[in-house]
């Protein structure tokens, strides 16, 4: 379930531009995701991850919780 503020952070993306940012790391990862609204709904929750310490492995998306759980896999090693 997305946090109430999460149509904030799909105006932020787009009033910034960084949806293109967000399209090119997912290319540079190799990661298809079938819309726009997908990869920002993904990365909102990623970045919740990053800060919370990542304490919200079991959070997931539909269609997206094995790479979710793929991400904070690599990025708790990366911290560690």
């Amino acid at each position: 379930m997305l946090p109430p503020d999460f149509d904030q952070w799909v105006k932020f993306v787009h009033k910034f531009g960084l949806i293109n940012w967000l399209r090119g790391f997912e290319n540079w990862f190799g990661f298809s995701f079938n819309s726009v609204l997908n990869t920002e709904r993904w990365f909102y929750i990623w970045f919740i991850h990053l800060n919370s310490g990542l304490k919200y492995v079991k959070l997931t998306i539909k269609n997206q919780g094995t790479r979710l759980r793929l991400l904070t896999f690599l990025l708790k090693k990366s911290v560690a």
